[in-house]
């Protein structure tokens, strides 16, 4: 594989730079071995460099608090610390599943049905037994544009004269 010139510079001074901002901590962690995979000269990029490059580089949370108080001697101590307190703070504020909604808030939605045809509660438009009106409905006027609702509509016949 051929390298450009000074990819081992490169591929260092983004790793040095490299901060996790609002990205998800598992891209970030990617994103260092990936950066430090490229690096051919090992050397250059000590141990203690990158747990403290990792260190500085995460957002402010429960997984840099768990770091800094625990202070790792290598990169893969210091990702499994970050993962395991990261996954314990989201149980730990995790909300409650769906499953244990209350069922009666879906059905007193059902119950607030109105028929925009007819203007009867109980039922759609769609399953209206009146016929359907053609032109202006009054049961939406009244329901959605109160301030239409106030004046009186004219008929066709009021309109012509």
């Amino acid at each position: 594989m051929f390298l450009p010139p000074n990819s081992d510079v490169r591929y260092r001074s983004k790793y040095l730079a490299c901060k996790q901002w609002k990205r998800p901590l598992q891209e970030f962690i990617h994103d260092l071995r990936f950066l430090a995979a490229n690096i051919n000269d090992e050397e250059s990029l000590p141990e203690f460099l990158r747990v403290a490059v990792y260190m500085d580089g995460l957002d402010q949370g429960p997984a840099r608090t768990q770091l800094f108080r625990a202070y790792p001697d290598t990169f893969e101590e210091a990702v499994r610390i970050a993962l395991s307190e990261s996954v314990s703070s989201s149980f730990a504020h995790a909300r409650a599943d769906s499953s244990d909604m209350n069922v009666s808030m879906f059905t007193q939605a059902l119950d607030d049905r109105t028929c925009f045809n007819c203007g009867r509660p109980g039922y759609f438009s769609r399953a209206c037994p009146v016929p359907s009106r053609v032109g202006v409905n009054r049961a939406y006027l009244t329901r959605f544009l109160p301030c239409r609702a106030r004046y009186t509509l004219a008929s066709s016949s009021e309109r012509s004269t």
